[in-house]
């Protein structure tokens, strides 16, 4: 049982220049700083470790009263253990924000876990068509019109998400980036009305270069014949 107050510290191993993993470590503690109070409690402390040896995505934690350990495969690994700790530890559901999930702080919480390894995914690629997006305009939370969407890619991956559409026509470009930032395992889909004839759109991305990519239009299932650079 791992015990998380507000002198917990995150300290991460092999994923230093990751900028994933620092933007889902600025969740969690975001999140702590909402239900946590400030207070004098033994410091406790996570400790994010790469694993190559494990599967894609996986992630293994083993914890003790100060002490919790995570073995992360990968970015998406660290940022689905964080975020399972988000909800099963601090209580911040999946679609807080758009549940307006009412909040309230303690001294401590508990994560009732001494080992627990991540599951099986049943689909290798999961995620969300963001269409009509024009329900978006004009929205500006907190002054922000780019809020509504951070947030919308962040409850993809508190749901175990992978993929994401993020708009259609020039709003997929326009928020590609945004999406690349967290990752999505290199897989960010383009999809717009003259691509009706394919069966499906493929994307190559180097991690975190939008610029790089190079999308793969495959047509009637066969391999892919043509490529355009954006």
């Amino acid at each position: 049982m791992f015990e998380i107050n507000s002198n917990t510290e995150i300290i991460v191993a092999g994923f230093s220049d990751s900028i994933p993993v620092r933007k889902a470590i600025e969740r969690m503690h975001r999140d702590m700083n909402a239900v946590l109070f400030t207070s004098s409690r033994q410091k406790s402390c996570i400790s994010i470790i790469k694993d190559d040896s494990l599967s894609e995505e996986k992630w293994v934690m083993d914890a003790l009263q100060l002490a919790l350990t995570i073995r992360a495969s990968d970015e998406l690994a660290v940022i689905y253990s964080l975020f399972y700790i988000s909800e099963h530890c601090l209580g911040i559901k999946p679609l807080w924000f758009w549940n307006d999930q009412e909040l309230r702080r303690k001294e401590f919480h508990l994560l009732d876990v001494t080992h627990l390894e991540s599951r099986e995914n049943a689909f290798r690629y999961r995620g969300w068509f963001i269409n009509d997006e024009v329900l978006f305009l004009g929205w500006r939370p907190y002054g922000s019109d780019i809020l509504p969407w951070e947030m919308a890619f962040e409850a993809i991956l508190r749901l175990g998400g992978n993929i994401v559409i993020p708009g259609t026509d020039k709003d997929a470009a326009r928020f590609a980036p945004l999406a690349s930032s967290w990752d999505y395992g290199s897989r960010i889909i383009m999809r717009s009305r003259w691509e009706r004839r394919c069966s499906a759109v493929h994307i190559q991305i180097k991690p975190l270069h939008f610029s790089r990519m190079r999308i793969f239009i495959e047509i009637s299932g066969e391999k892919p014949r043509r490529s355009r650079r954006i």
